[in-house]
């Protein structure tokens, strides 16, 4: 049977809506909070639960091991569609990474101290959405010692982390301008310049926009080659990592890349446009 582009349409959305609703409707118990978090993080003890509200189930759990607390917290929203409500989903959520790293810090207070005070450095501890677990801020005398500094922070929170649970977190420096110095890696020890994780960035930015994509080299280039004027750029005033050619002989970074028989590049600035990294194939 030859099938038409408007049966094929409601057989997708047939399909999208069978898949949304079979997703739970209801919170998780208490019960099922609390294996949720032992099965992730390892063995815990409820000590606090709050199902008062039908839609949301709120537990908070003791860490065996270490002895601190974090939450749990299982809800049910809406699933909105162009304005329509097609039923509801449950979402779990829990506190454990930023409370695991707030115990750490407290309990190694010694340790960050030895560290502070062997050079000229202030720390910070990050919202840790932002997958790194604490900032530390580099006196100009001491950005020399970057890489070693930002290593012995992290293998600090490594000593504790037994589960691996840090793996995709890292410490970051900055000098004392904000200008990134560079990352290391929890779980790894792995350090990234600021060279590093700016080519990291454009080359993972163009993998997720086009997997086939082949990274050749990178050159740099006069940012009049690209083609482009000042108000095809964004402009950050906070972020200091962020190029913002402003001037015809600005120095950009350019990314070769090969895809479909195709060579195409990738630039190391923001573009107004689609306020992600100018690409040749826009």
């Amino acid at each position: 049977m030859k099938i038409t582009l408007p049966i094929l349409s409601v057989m997708l959305i047939s399909l999208c809506l069978l898949t949304l609703c079979s997703c739970r409707s209801e919170p998780k118990s208490e019960q099922e909070a609390l294996d949720y978090a032992a099965g992730k993080y390892g063995s815990c003890t409820l000590t606090d639960s709050d199902t008062s509200d039908k839609s949301r189930t709120v537990i908070t759990v003791r860490d065996d091991t270490y002895g601190f607390t974090y939450s749990v917290t299982s809800d049910v929203n809406e699933i909105n569609i162009d304005g329509s409500v097609f039923g509801k989903a449950e979402g779990t959520y829990d506190t454990y990474i930023p409370s695991f790293r707030d115990f750490i810090t407290e309990d190694a207070k010694d340790k960050f101290d030895y560290i502070r005070s062997g050079f000229k450095v202030t720390t910070e501890l990050p919202d840790t959405d932002l997958h790194s677990l604490m900032f530390i801020y580099i006196d100009d005398s001491d950005v020399g010692n970057a890489k070693e500094i930002t290593r012995r922070a992290a293998s600090v929170f490594s000593l504790y982390d037994k589960r691996k649970v840090f793996s995709v977190y890292d410490v970051t420096s900055y000098d004392r301008n904000d200008k990134l110095l560079g990352k290391c890696n929890i779980t790894s020890g792995e350090w990234m310049d600021y060279e590093a994780i700016m080519d990291d960035r454009v080359i993972q930015f163009v993998k997720s926009k086009k997997s086939s994509a082949r990274f050749l080299r990178k050159e740099k280039h006069k940012f009049s080659e690209t083609g482009l004027t000042p108000g095809d750029v964004v402009k950050f005033y906070y972020e200091s990592d962020i190029n913002c050619p402003q001037n015809p002989d600005d120095e950009v970074t350019l990314y070769y890349f090969e895809a479909d028989g195709r060579e195409f590049y990738a630039a190391d600035f923001m573009y107004t446009v689609t306020n992600s990294y100018y690409t040749s194939l826009e």
